[in-house]
This record gives C-alpha cells, structure tokens and sequence, in this order.
C-alpha cells in the first residue's frame, strides 16, 4: 500500500467576486444591516485579479512514506544543487519547492516531509553557480532557503518518524492503550514527544486567534492530575502538530498548531475523561491556510474519519524564525536593502568597493559635533565648540590623526575608544567588538550623542538601537538618560527596570491625542473584530452542539425562508451613533433565540435583563453607555421591528405557532443544514477575523510610528 499526502476535495461553498459583495460586510459589519442593497451572503471571496478556479499544486512524482529510516543531509554534498521547483531536471520535489521563495509556505507541507530527494540548497559564495544573478534577490533567495532549513529539517524529520509509526501502529496496536512511551528519537538524532489516540472535542472562537481547536488524548500515567502543568509539556505557545492518517484513502495529513491552553485530566472527569484523558486547546499555527482549516474541521465533524497522534517539538517556538522568514520573503522585491552593495555586491568588481562614510555625512558643509562629548572641565579650559569634518576612514590617516588628537586631549574617551568611536562616525557600516568591561555600552551612548548633535535642526533623524538583550538595552537607555537624551522610547515590554515604564512606547502611545481618522479607524476596527468574534463564535458554537444559533441558521433562512428570516432581523439597519451602534449589533439573534425558547412576541419589551445578558452587558451595576440609549430603549425598537414584520408575515406569522411546532420547525432547519458548507463559512468568517485583527493592529502601528515623530530630537 502506498501511503501519500491527503488530497482534501474542492470547496463546497460557493465563490464569489469581491466587487460583487458588500465591501462593509466584507470587513466585518455593515451599519445598513438586512437594509443594505448589497449582498450579505457568505461566499468564499476573491478578486479581479485571482483565478477562481485555481487548482491544487501538482508535482512530478507525488511523494510516498517508506518505513525504512529518513536520511538526513549531512553535509553540503548531500544538499541539491539543481534549481528549485521546475528548474529542477527532475522536476519538483514536492508541492512546496518554488522557484519564488514568496511562494514558499514557512511551514512543511505534508507532501514535503514525505519527500525523500535532497533539498535545494542555494551556494552562499556569490561567485559559485545560482539560478539567479549577483544581487540582493539572490543573497535573500540563499538566507531564506539556508535558514529555513535550519529551522524545519528537525521539524520534518520528527514528522515523518511519526507518520511511520502511526501507519505501523494499524497491525501493531501502538497507542491503543494509555500506557505508551512519550519521549521519541529519530534515527538522525531529533527528539520529539509523541501523544496517541488523539479525539476532536469541541471548536472555539477566539478574538485573536481565531479558530481554535480542542482536542484530548490518552494521557500517560506520569502526566496525570496536576503533573502535566509542572511537566515542561505543552506550554503556552509551543509548536505543535496534528498528525492524520486517512480512514478511507490512507491519505497522511500534517497540520501545525500553537499550544492556547492545556487541560489536566481532572479538568476533563467531568466531560467523559474518566481520569485519564487529558486536553489541549489549539490555535492553528498558519492562520490564513485555508486548507489547512478545512481539513481539521472536516475530521472534526466526522465529514472525514481518521486516526491521529499529537507530536510536540522540544523548546520549539514559531515566532523565532517564521518572522525573520516572512521578512525575507516581503524584501525580495525590494532592491533597496540596508547596506546592499556591500553585503550583496552584483559583481566582483563591486565587492571591493571601500565602505565610505554615512551618506548623511557626505554633504560639503557637514562635520561632527564632538563637543557633547567633553566633559564641564575640558569645557570650561577650551570654551571653543570641538567640530570635526567626515572622512574616508579608509585612506584619509591624516584627518583621523587630527581626530584622534583631538579626542585624547578634549574627552575621556581611551585610545581604544577613540579609535572605535572615530571608524564608526566615518564608516557606513561599521563593527565594534571588545571583551566585558572595556566600554562598548559607553562607546554606544557616545556615538548617539554624537550623531544627534550633528543633525540638521530642521530635519533630525532618529537612530534606531538593537540589542540582542533586555539589560544591554536598559543600560544603553540608561546612559543616554544620564547624559540629557531623554527624547527616547523603548520597544517591547521585557525589561525588569521600573525607571523603563514611563519610556515604553505602547505607554507614550496611549496618551497621545488621537486625530479624527484615528479615532475612527481603531473604532471600525473594533466594531468589525466585535462583529466577527460574535459570528465566529455562533458558527463554533453551531458545530459543536445540537443547538441551532443564529449564526448558523440565519444564512440558510435568507436564501431558502426569507418571509421567516425577516421576522427575526432584529433590526432592518443601525443608524445609531457608535456607542449605541455596538449595542445594536449586539443584538442580532435575540427574536429568534426568545422565539425558539418558546416566547409571546407580546412580552418581549418586558425582557430588559434577558436582553442585557444577551447583550453581555450587567445592568444591576447600573451600567450606561456614553450617547446611547438604555437598555430598554433598544429592546422597544427590537420589539417594535418584530412585532412590524410579524404582521407584514400575515399568515406566515412563526410567532403564532405552538412551542412543539416550534421546535418541530427548528430541527427541520437542522437538518436541512449543510454541515460542510457551514464549516466552509466558519473558514471564510475566520479568514476576514484575521483580515480585520491585521487593519486593527496597522491602525495602532500608524499611532505608534505618529508617537515616534514626537520622540525626535528637536
């Protein structure tokens, strides 16, 4: 039997383009409601410019698992040399091997690891064979397929271990009991745990994150009750994978999650655990891998059966490489990389070419000023400014003799560190390197001062630090504080300093006055991510329960029921201010849960805290809302739109049927529901969550970099 990657079937749900859709709606939420003249409907989207038709990626020769053991590359001759993707002779190596690295998923894809052909693996030295010439897309090209492979061949080689061992555990019966060894090594030395008889429990909708995925597992003896929070297993963040193995074509499947949340298995006695099953909830690793989405939400709703195991890897966060990757991957285009004639020269000729000082440094009129650098005595014996041309570092020795004099005489700073402070204010590109102690941190600060001294008044830069640790970055802050920069914020939230806290930026950002467009944009992007979680977690809810909610069901009233459907629109359209806007949207779906519970159309203005609950909302506090209505108010216009449609129903009235009746009529709905196509929209809702989580995040950046201007020197 051979055993290839899963191919999952074409969408169900049906494709739309873009422009034929509401563009609001799209985005999360459209204030026109049932109202607007543009569709509503859930469809998978796409635009002018995408092939709505476009097929899965094939290659050559489809990739198969063997059970004998996976060699890994070993050294540089076992790494192919021939082209990537089709460029190969052979063609390629599997459905993520591309010409393009934009192309190419972070992340293996299971056809990947089932590929036994060695890698493509570009030549680092620019004067060897590449496929394409010299230059700053070939260096980015050689980084990223280098460190990508860095950061995934243990990845890979885990993951298909495990797929030997879930395919040999048919007729060996491993993992059909709880008692089962976790620890695994690969034959090329790769350490992995591996978790069986892995079962989908329930689908959960995040604000961030999205679609999350809970899943249990036979949990080994060790592991049981309270050990597992203190066993190292599964902390929050770890990479994760589910693998599956296909009940009806033996297709293996291999997904990547994050760890959300871990359950003990006391935590699940109360939903069948019997004390020994433990829980996991997942976060999908590549959100915006449709595929991906569709096929665990296919298994989980028994669309597609199979037998699945969880590996975890070691210490393996995604953060610490996926960014710089997707970072090459967005300069490929760019040919204006920092320092890239140097560092990506197109020819030999170009590789010798001598670093000449900063290019702001280049200009006729332009010298250091080097006075912030003496100290009040030096000052106070040679009151005269100390200003200083740029050079040629390389072969001007009698201006950094001139330099070096200068500096001995008029600074503190040491030879050595005048000789560093000197290359580095008169080279583009320049390195420092010293054993503790010897004064880098100091020669840092130095060269800041230096530098913001001798700026142009009327169009200062800022300089950006990195350090590789949260204390380097707090002493180099420290110093700077120390001299008078006080013009500083410091990205990120680890330091352990109290002093940092009024400096952080996400703080200076928050107190900043925002501008109108400002305000609006991170309004409409709460409003769209409130709108999105809430459908999200309606559709989540819908698939993981018998009960049918609104979220579900209003879709499949609109297109097949639309006198029915109309009856529950809470309201035709909000045309509220944007306080009373939230609580509107909020409201959606109210008629039709008081209805199916049974409720007289009669009494729902009288439900002022069963609508607030709805709501989410606690109105024993006494809590109101800034230019909004109260509660009751908008339950009236709720009752009131209901109560309109009802009568415009006539006949068709659903208020005036009998409880039995009712949910005779709901269940009809159930069954009528395309449990396929409801899992498609859930992708689709998730897809625009993100869409919408990213604008939000750009329209905080866009205040972050405003806070940045302020912060200049002046």
């Amino acid at each position: 039997m051979e055993v290839r990657a899963h191919k999952l079937a074409p969408p169900a749900l049906s494709q739309c383009i873009e422009s034929a859709l509401c563009g609001e709606f799209l985005k999360g939420f459209c204030r026109n409601g049932d109202a607007c003249a543009q569709s509503h409907a859930i469809y998978r989207v796409y635009d002018e410019g995408q092939n709505s038709g476009a097929s899965a990626r094939t290659v050559s020769f489809p990739n198969v698992l063997y059970l004998f053991p996976r060699l890994s590359p070993k050294d540089d001759s076992i790494f192919d040399h021939d082209g990537p993707g089709h460029l190969s002779l052979s063609g390629p190596r599997h459905d993520n091997d591309h010409v393009d690295i934009k192309n190419i998923r972070i992340l293996p894809t299971t056809d990947e690891v089932l590929s036994r052909r060695p890698p493509y693996m570009p030549y680092k030295d620019f004067h060897l064979p590449h496929f394409l010439e010299a230059g700053q897309p070939r260096l980015l090209d050689t980084l990223f397929r280098q460190l990508r492979f860095d950061s995934t061949e243990a990845i890979i080689d885990a993951c298909y271990h495990a797929f030997q061992k879930l395919v040999t555990s048919l007729t060996t019966q491993v993992g059909m009991s709880d008692v089962y060894d976790v620890r695994q090594d690969t034959p090329n030395g790769n350490r992995y745990s591996l978790f069986w008889d892995v079962s989908f429990e329930e689908l959960i909708f995040d604000d961030t994150k999205g679609i999350i995925v809970r899943v249990s597992f036979a949990c080994p003896t060790f592991l049981r009750g309270r050990r597992i929070h203190s066993s190292g297993f599964f902390e929050d963040g770890m990479l994760v994978a589910l693998l599956g193995l296909d009940s009806i074509d033996s297709g293996l499947s291999v997904t990547f999650f994050e760890t959300h949340l871990r359950e003990s298995t006391d935590a699940m006695q109360s939903r069948g655990g019997k004390g020994t099953r433990a829980a996991l909830q997942l976060s999908f690793a590549l959100r915006q891998d449709q595929e991906d989405l569709r096929r665990v939400l296919y298994y989980s709703q028994g669309i597609l059966n199979g037998r699945f195991t969880l590996i975890e890897f070691p210490n393996t966060l995604l953060p610490g490489f996926s960014w710089c990757l997707k970072r090459l991957q967005e300069l490929y285009d760019h040919h204006d990389i920092a320092f890239g004639h140097q560092i990506a020269p197109t020819s030999l000729a170009c590789s010798n070419t001598q670093l000449q000082p900063p290019a702001y440094a280049t200009t006729s009129d332009f010298s250091y000023n080097l006075t912030v650098l003496q100290t009040p005595r030096n000052r106070s014996a040679c009151p005269a400014e100390l200003h200083l041309p740029a050079f040629n570092a390389a072969d001007n020795s009698d201006l950094q003799n001139i330099w070096l004099k200068e500096l001995g005489q008029r600074t503190t700073l040491d030879e050595g560190q005048a000789v560093a402070l000197c290359e580095n204010l008169n080279r583009g590109l320049a390195f420092t390197q010293g054993p503790p102690g010897t004064g880098k941190t100091y020669l840092g600060a130095a060269l800041a001062q230096v530098i913001l001294a001798s700026q142009s008044k009327a169009t200062p830069k800022p300089i950006l630090t990195v350090c590789m640790t949260n204390h380097a970055l707090d002493s180099f802050l420290e110093d700077l504080i120390k001299d008078g920069i006080t013009k500083v914020a410091r990205l990120g939230g680890g330091s352990k300093e109290e002093w940092t806290k009024s400096h952080l930026l996400r703080g200076l950002s928050s107190k900043m006055k925002l501008t109108q467009i400002e305000r609006n944009n991170i309004r409409s992007g709460r409003v769209r991510l409130e709108y999105l979680t809430a459908e999200g977690i309606g559709r989540c809810g819908a698939l993981s329960t018998t009960d049918v909610s609104w979220h579900a069901i209003q879709d499949h009233l609109r297109l097949h029921y639309p006198r029915i459907h109309s009856q529950f629109t809470t309201l035709g359209s909000t045309e509220y201010g944007s306080s009373e806007l939230r609580l509107a949207r909020r409201a959606g779906g109210f008629a039709f849960y008081y209805w199916s519970e049974g409720g007289d159309i009669n009494n729902l203005r009288q439900l002022p805290s069963e609508f607030a609950t709805h709501l989410g909302v606690d109105i024993s506090n006494g809590e109101k809302f800034s230019g909004a209505p109260t509660i009751e108010k908008l339950l009236v216009k709720v009752a009131l739109h209901a109560e309109l449609q009802a009568k415009l129903a006539a006949s068709h009235n659903v208020w005036s049927l009998t409880f039995s009746a009712r949910k005779e009529l709901v269940n009809g709905w159930r069954s009528e529901l395309n449990v396929q196509v409801l899992i498609e929209q859930l992708v689709e809702i998730h897809r625009r969550h993100q869409i919408a989580l990213t604008d939000k995040r750009a329209a905080s950046d866009d205040i972050d970099a405003r806070c940045l201007e302020h912060r200049r020197p002046h």
